[in-house]
């Protein structure tokens, strides 16, 4: 009898143990720490006037763009295209791989940005603030395994542009050569830019200097820098600066095509400056 009893109270123990263990919340495993964007730096805009006509394969979700800080770990992994821009001044970066060796150190100067495919992460370093931008990589298949990759486009391999009388001026820096699917390159200047839309490519820009008005589908938004606009495809959208400040920004485009405008507006002032 008192076997009897005591398998009743094991058993009646072992029932309840598993209804408390099913009743249990689940704990979330935190992953390793990534940047997010800081709400109070980007302003996003309002829905697109017209949807985008061919979403890439890898996916539909704009470019998560960031200012990151010194320390800082963004991560990556198959698939995944990371930019790294040094905007403002030297930046040392860490590339983790998933293939190869396990990490590789970068030196960035003023202007340089790294570009890396496929890797587990990329970690700033030094004492100044980076652009970190990532985005999926088009046709990939993470079954594929592809190995991980970096190539550094130097700032100084762009030749400066020049349009509105000398007024603007842009560097195509990172081209489809190095980014297929994520266009880079630098805006700077004192002029207005009139409305205008990229029906089928998303513009993201991250004002590092300037203070003015964007304006996105008739809605004007006060802008002072540092600040990262993102524009989906088909809005409308156009910027104002305050008298006498420049604009000193990144541009970004996804998919790349936009800043092939840039130009033809160097190419007719060069033509309007030669004509008598």
């Amino acid at each position: 009898m008192t076997r009897m009893r005591g398998g009743l109270v094991a058993g009646t123990a072992l029932v309840f143990g598993l209804l408390a263990c099913r009743e249990r919340p689940r704990v979330a495993v935190p992953g390793p720490t990534t940047a997010r964007p800081d709400p109070a730096r980007v302003v996003l805009s309002g829905p697109a006037t017209a949807p985008r006509p061919s979403p890439r394969a890898a996916g539909d979700a704009l470019p998560e763009v960031r200012f990151a800080k010194p320390g800082t770990r963004v991560a990556g992994g198959p698939c995944t295209r990371i930019l790294v821009a040094a905007a403002r001044g030297k930046v040392t970066v860490e590339t983790e791989s998933i293939t190869g060796p396990p990490t590789k150190t970068t030196e960035l100067a003023k202007n340089d940005v790294l570009v890396a495919t496929h890797a587990t992460a990329v970690v700033v370093r030094g004492d100044t603030e980076a652009v970190v931008a990532t985005t999926p990589t088009a046709g990939c298949a993470i079954y594929d395994h592809p190995p991980t990759g970096q190539v550094v486009v130097k700032g100084t391999a762009a030749p400066e542009l020049r349009w509105a009388k000398g007024a603007m001026r842009a560097h195509l820096d990172v081209t489809p050569a190095a980014s297929p699917d994520l266009y880079l390159g630098r805006l700077e200047g004192t002029a207005p830019v009139a409305e205008h839309a990229h029906v089928a490519s998303a513009e993201i820009l991250v004002a590092l200097e300037g203070a003015g008005t964007f304006t996105i589908d008739g809605a004007p938004t006060r802008l002072v820098a540092p600040r990262i606009v993102v524009v989906p495809p088909g809005a409308k959208h156009a910027w104002t600066p305050e008298a006498g400040v420049k604009l000193v920004a990144l541009q970004l485009y996804e998919p790349p095509g936009p800043e092939q405008r840039f130009v033809a507006l160097d190419a007719a002032e060069r033509d309007a400056g030669a004509a008598p």
